[in-house]
């Protein structure tokens, strides 16, 4: 199981002139700027009521004469507002529209990657986040993203590149390690799967999955004490987790 660190964000809100716009209000043909000034604002603040922030990123969407880059800011985040509900096609069509408007907005191309990789659509994702790396090469979670869809397409010496690249760019960051001692797992690699499996736990990532996995590889290497002693404490965390209950299972008693 691979770590998501998806995170969401749009470009730095507008100031907002004081407006209160009702649900039911009609968007005029032609939008008046500081009118729609007070829809970007509203859209873009995280602390109103969604219902609210979903009319005003609309009110913004369907007005005339908008700029581009404020029209993509509220597709993106009316697509977040979808997503955080489970409406990820919506989430999908609005990220795909903000990437069409605004092609060089590296976080419409991840964000679209997201959903598509939520979606099962694992070539389109890796598509989308080629876009964002493109864009900006510097985009740690979009390599971290990408490795995470080549482990699924079986791409695995790409899927270990592009791990390794997130890591470059942030090397702080215990998700890239994780996903990346996965894969060392899948290829049976076990000592490189422990060191980075040390390495994320080391970093702050501590949980039930990443605990099996680090039995698994102790049990690959033959430490069958440290194996269970992963693998009971995945338990503890998650008395369901298939991976520590098998590999309890496999070791001998």
């Amino acid at each position: 199981m691979s770590f998501n660190r998806a995170f969401a964000g749009v470009k730095p809100a507008l100031t907002a002139l004081a407006l209160v716009i009702g649900s039911a209000a009609m968007v005029p043909v032609h939008a008046n700027p500081d009118l729609v000034a007070g829809w970007l604002a509203a859209c873009l603040d995280e602390t109103a009521p969604r219902s609210q922030r979903l009319t005003d990123c609309t009110q913004v969407i369907d007005a005339q004469d908008v700029d581009a880059d404020d029209r993509a800011d509220a597709l993106l985040a009316r697509g977040q507002l979808h997503e955080a509900t489970g409406d990820l096609s919506a989430a999908q069509a609005d990220y795909a529209k903000a990437a069409e408007i605004d092609p060089e907005n590296d976080q419409a191309h991840f964000l679209l990657g997201n959903v598509q990789e939520t979606l099962g659509l694992f070539e389109q994702a890796l598509s989308s986040y080629d876009a964002a790396i493109r864009i900006n090469p510097e985009h740690d979670d979009a390599y971290n993203n990408r490795g995470r869809v080549l482990e699924e397409l079986g791409q695995y010496e790409q899927a270990i590149d592009s791990f390794t690249a997130s890591i470059r760019i942030d090397p702080e960051d215990p998700a890239p390690y994780y996903n990346r001692g996965t894969v060392w797992l899948t290829l049976d690699d076990f000592s490189k799967a422990l060191e980075d499996f040390e390495k994320a736990i080391a970093l702050g990532l501590k949980d039930a999955d990443l605990l099996a996995s680090r039995g698994r590889a102790h049990e690959g290497l033959g430490n069958i004490e440290a194996a269970r002693a992963d693998y009971k404490a995945a338990l503890a965390d998650d008395p369901a987790n298939d991976g520590a209950i098998d590999g309890l299972k496999r070791l001998p008693q």
